[in-house]
């Protein structure tokens, strides 16, 4: 009877901690949500501030995830030699099977949704470092044709901003 009250301890404590991190997953859906917007738009003040609050709530993510697998490790000690699964708990608390299947079900949607908006995002970054890089060699191409001149043996050579025609580039 002594051996069961630590198990359910940890049990409450485990779901505690998938309550968080369901918190803390949805409080980084809604940064990443908001730092599309902030790309799209190209407001880079709020860009830095997102990406600064997207760090934070990932280190909060990483601690708790650790911890969850803390737990849930303590909880199964001796259970299994595999990997260390949710579905596992169900077997070491038959009477809390549906609320275990529930988080593991709701953590499993939200990291994966994670993922996608995380890969979305890069994507999009890349994009918008691709259309810049295209926009300065555009303009380095018009700034260069409208600084062009003919040296005195007929050749075309670009002008250097600042230089007068009369010298020598």
């Amino acid at each position: 009877m002594t051996q069961q009250k630590p198990q359910e301890e940890l049990l409450s404590s485990l779901i505690r901690i998938a309550e968080n991190l369901n918190q803390t997953l949805d409080e980084l859906l809604e940064v990443m949500s908001d730092q599309k917007a902030a790309l799209v738009s190209s407001d880079v003040e709020q860009v830095e501030k997102l990406t600064e609050a997207h760090s934070l709530l990932s280190v909060t993510y990483h601690r708790l995830e650790e911890n969850f697998v803390k737990i849930m490790r303590e909880i199964l000690e001796g259970e299994t030699d595999e990997e260390v699964r949710m579905a596992g708990l169900a077997n070491v608390f038959p009477e809390a099977a549906i609320i275990i299947n529930t988080w593991r079900k709701t953590l499993v949607e939200k990291t994966s949704l994670l993922q996608k908006k995380q890969q979305h995002i890069i994507d999009l970054l890349e994009f918008v470092m691709s259309r810049n890089s295209s926009m300065m060699k555009t303009i380095y191409s018009l700034h260069n044709e409208k600084n062009t001149h003919y040296s005195v043996t007929g050749n075309k050579e670009s002008l250097v901003s600042g230089v007068t025609v009369n010298q020598k580039a």
